[in-house]
């Protein structure tokens, strides 16, 4: 798709939340920094592109994930305030809390790997998110570092939080085939189950623990799974195959956590976790985590604030066309920063403020080439027409 208008610092959205400056775009829209004029609280304002206002299919995602972030209303799941549409402007809007930080494809990019430690105080909130997203009937269906984003508050906390239920599959609806078929473009290979690379119509939370595993498993190895360098190569591995043994990338990894992210990574869905709890119970049972108490588990995880540059290191698979979007103008008071244009149209990648930090363990893995791969996949695919959320 080509290029669309943007919405310009002070426009006024359903005559309520007032532009202030984009934070990232994509193919299917735009996430602004707004100001909400009745309660005064800076939200981040999330458009589907005007062209696509009357495109039933992309209006229906839009709108389901907006229902099931609300329905879910967890700690460690982005908050939905609101859903609407400005027929004036031809924009459908949602309105979400406004993250400040980075995602853990950002952390990967700077650090290449966590500490052990480090990557399952990020994986625990995930889970615990995921728990209660399948306990009302929801699997997210595309989890991936890119959908976890590590907020970061003003007092200092780091909140992960999961994003982008643009694909989730709520369980009993009567949209069955058109949600097959979103879920068949745009689950991303190097985190798809079997099942989901398939595209078993009866898909289940099974697929949600698939993906925890393969993004635990990069988190502490700083590499991915399957070593294929395209889409469809993944997905023949991921079908056929098994993933390369943990060990062979960190020889002194605990036989527990390995056996852990291994299960849970199990081809055979009879051999898989059967829930997200027994997955979170059975890592949270390994040795290295027995006596980490919450106050613990909040330091080890990776602080935003004390990485260099992130916005500048995004590679260029992340954007539309290998630039970063112009910024939009704002209040003089307040400075400019350029957005990061990302092809996940609504994941935020916001600037963060310098502090040194010693790397992790590992050195950089070359996760880009398998995300340029994702990246070149998933543009043929909107190129020939796919169904169509980057």
């Amino acid at each position: 798709m080509g290029a669309f208008t943007m919405l310009e610092a002070g426009t006024k959205v359903a005559g309520r939340y007032v532009i202030r400056k984009v934070l990232g775009t994509g193919g299917m829209g735009a996430v602004y920094q707004a100001r909400d004029e009745v309660t005064g609280a800076l939200i981040a304002l999330k458009t589907l592109r005007e062209d696509l206002y009357e495109r039933d299919d992309l209006v229906k995602r839009f709108e389901r994930e907006a229902r099931a972030a609300e329905s879910i209303g967890h700690r460690n799941i982005v908050g939905v305030l609101a859903v609407g549409d400005d027929p004036a402007l031809r924009t459908r809007f949602m309105v979400q809390e406004c993250l400040r930080g980075t995602d853990v494809a950002g952390c990967l990019n700077e650090l290449g790997s966590l500490s052990p430690l480090s990557a399952v105080a990020v994986a625990l909130p995930v889970m615990d998110a995921l728990i209660a997203a399948h306990a009302a009937g929801i699997v997210h269906r595309d989890i991936k570092p890119e959908n976890v984003f590590l907020h970061e508050t003003d007092d200092g906390e780091v909140i992960p939080k999961v994003i982008d239920f643009g694909i989730a599959k709520v369980i009993g609806e009567l949209d069955r085939m058109a949600r097959t078929a979103t879920g068949m473009v745009f689950g991303t290979p190097w985190y798809m189950s079997p099942e989901q690379a398939l595209g078993d119509t009866s898909i289940d939370a099974r697929t949600d623990i698939w993906s925890v595993g393969a993004m635990i498993y990069e988190m502490v190895c700083g590499t991915l799974p399957f070593g294929a360098n395209n889409p469809n190569a993944v997905m023949a591995q991921i079908i056929y195959g098994r993933p390369t043994p943990l060990e062979h990338h960190w020889p002194s990894v605990p036989a527990d956590l390995q056996a852990v992210v291994h299960r849970a990574l199990e081809r055979d869905l009879d051999k898989r976790y059967a829930t997200m709890r027994e997955f979170r119970d059975a890592l949270t049972a390994c040795a290295l985590w027995r006596d980490v108490t919450p106050e613990i588990a909040a330091s080890l995880l990776p602080r935003p604030s004390s990485f260099d540059g992130i916005s500048d290191i995004l590679p260029a698979e992340f954007r539309d066309d290998g630039q970063a979007a112009e910024p939009a103008a704002e209040p003089a008071a307040e400075p400019t920063v350029p957005p990061a244009s990302v092809t996940e149209p609504f994941s935020l990648r916001m600037p963060i403020a310098h502090l040194d930090v010693a790397p992790i363990r590992l050195a950089p893995a070359p996760k880009t080439v398998a995300r340029t791969g994702v990246a070149l996949f998933f543009g043929g695919l909107a190129l020939l027409g796919a169904l169509h959320w980057i």
